[in-house]
């Protein structure tokens, strides 16, 4: 039987796999457009369940993110993965981090590790890749609805260890503290909710 999320975990896998080769120093990554029909086409296969060989077939950085935006904008997984955090107490630490999302399978909780520390790698390259945290937040804040902006920060600063499981005694881990504040500006939030690749069950 086919595991429930098993097409959302395969389309994160193959495009996050090629960004962290091709994507995290590429300038504008997340922010330039991608080929849409191309995204359009590949989407369709992956919820199909149609064979993608993404080694041969993923060329332009753009259109793979593009690909990976759209999907995150249909699937449940950025839904359920802020649920999982929506009681946090303000501002948010660590290990209470840890704590709610070990609930989440595994593999699940490895492609947001993986997701979140490729936007810690487009950060910190940000001198070439002109992507800010800034940035990225007023991309993916319509995406991660309802997660704050601090804690956003915070999972891209500490990816390394946000995503471990949650132990009684965690390692001392150093905190940082939010270095940008929210934008003024309004930010644009349209779900596509006219097609939907994935159900929530």
């Amino acid at each position: 039987p086919v595991k429930e999320f098993e097409p959302a975990e395969l389309l994160m896998t193959d495009t996050l796999e090629f960004l962290s080769r091709r994507g995290a120093d590429e300038e504008g990554i997340f922010r330039i457009c991608g080929n849409h029909s191309q995204i359009l086409q590949m989407l369709k296969r992956y919820d199909e369940g149609k064979k993608v060989d993404s080694r041969a077939e993923f060329k332009d950085p753009h259109t793979v993110a593009g690909l990976l935006k759209a999907h995150l904008r249909v699937s449940p997984l950025p839904q359920i993965f802020v649920h999982k955090l929506k009681d946090i107490d303000r501002p948010a630490d660590i290990p209470t981090i840890q704590q709610n999302l070990s609930s989440l399978p595994p593999s699940t909780l490895g492609l947001f590790q993986k997701f979140f520390a490729l936007l810690k790698r487009i950060v910190d390259n940000s001198s070439t890749t002109k992507m800010d945290l800034k940035n990225l937040w007023l991309i993916f804040s319509g995406i991660f609805e309802k997660l704050d902006m601090e804690t956003f920060e915070l999972l891209i600063h500490q990816s390394d260890v946000a995503f471990q499981p949650f132990s009684e005694k965690p390692n001392v881990i150093e905190i940082i503290k939010p270095t940008f504040q929210k934008p003024d500006i309004p930010i644009s939030k349209s779900p596509e909710d006219n097609f939907k690749f994935f159900s929530l069950h």
